[in-house]
């Protein structure tokens, strides 16, 4: 008398299926003979959460000309590629990233993931492609390379950026992030009028 297989639905339980071709990780499509197309649909990859952003001020002095230049900065460069920059200056303590926080708070619903970093670009940048998934153990040795990186990797999405304390346009430019619709406020001393060209002040 033969016995029949255990197919382990006697209790109402399939049994579990595990494919392994190889050293093959991931998605794995195993084809004999095709006559013809076949599709495989995958889920995409959950990206992740990205919100960065510090607290805003729980006081917050009334900064109705800031907020509507800002506003303004934005309006302006709609429809442009790449993000909008403003920049938000003034004397050390007069109150800029609390000012730029509150903006961008009340703006959030608008983005997909907010950033905030201070404008110490390699580092934020290995700090950045790690909050964006990257693998720590394979970044980039250059800053050029990490910026690149951080511009496929922001792409196709749309953030809200804070950088704080900035001193020199270099020092903002390789934190831009890739896609349109973005928006990056940089608190500085000065004006970082050399921005010009990535949106910013002119």
């Amino acid at each position: 008398m033969r016995e029949e297989p255990d197919h382990g639905d006697r209790d109402g339980q399939a049994p579990p299926v595990v494919n392994q071709v190889g050293d093959a990780s991931g998605s794995v499509v195993q084809v004999g003979i095709n006559h013809g197309g076949f599709h495989v649909h995958l889920p995409e990859a959950r990206r992740p959460a990205l919100r960065q952003l510090a607290p805003p001020p729980v006081v917050f002095t009334n900064q109705k000309p800031v907020l509507r230049r800002l506003n303004d900065v934005v309006r302006a460069h709609e429809g442009q590629p790449g993000p909008a920059v403003a920049v938000v200056r003034g004397v050390a303590g007069v109150g800029k990233t609390a000012v730029a926080l509150h903006w961008l708070h009340e703006r959030r619903a608008e983005f997909d993931g907010d950033l905030h970093g201070i404008a110490s670009p390699d580092d934020v940048l290995a700090h950045l492609l790690r909050q964006l998934g990257h693998d720590p153990g394979a970044l980039p040795p250059t800053l050029d390379q990490r910026a690149a990186l951080f511009r496929s990797l922001t792409r196709d999405r749309r953030l809200a950026v804070l950088l704080d304390n900035a001193s020199l346009p270099a020092q903002v430019r390789p934190l831009l992030p890739g896609g349109d619709g973005s928006v990056v406020v940089v608190t500085a001393r000065s004006a970082m009028e050399g921005l010009a060209a990535n949106g910013g002040p002119r």
